[in-house]
């Protein structure tokens, strides 16, 4: 049963963030991220920023970049996302 101790059951995530438009169809976004990982002790926190654009009525893309604090300074993350909204009823 070697490292049982120093493991976790569970994850927990938390994040916060705010947006706010710079153009018509584009927002800016800030978050602060902070994982729980499966290992005690090995927790992630970034601070991520980027842009959402709509590309029409349904679809948007993304790109921002983030950076680790705390015990994940220097780390850096650099994301691209495509969303896409529907409707369920």
């Amino acid at each position: 049963m070697c490292g049982i101790a120093t493991r976790r059951p569970d994850q927990m995530e938390i994040a916060g963030g705010i947006s706010f438009l710079v153009a018509a169809h584009t927002a800016m976004v800030l978050a602060v991220v902070q994982c729980a990982q499966a290992t005690v002790g090995h927790d992630q926190s970034f601070i991520d920023g980027g842009f959402l654009h709509d590309i029409d009525e349904d679809r948007s893309f993304g790109l921002g970049a983030g950076a680790g604090i705390a015990q994940n300074s220097p780390q850096l993350r650099v994301f691209v996302s495509l969303q896409r909204s529907f409707e369920l009823f």
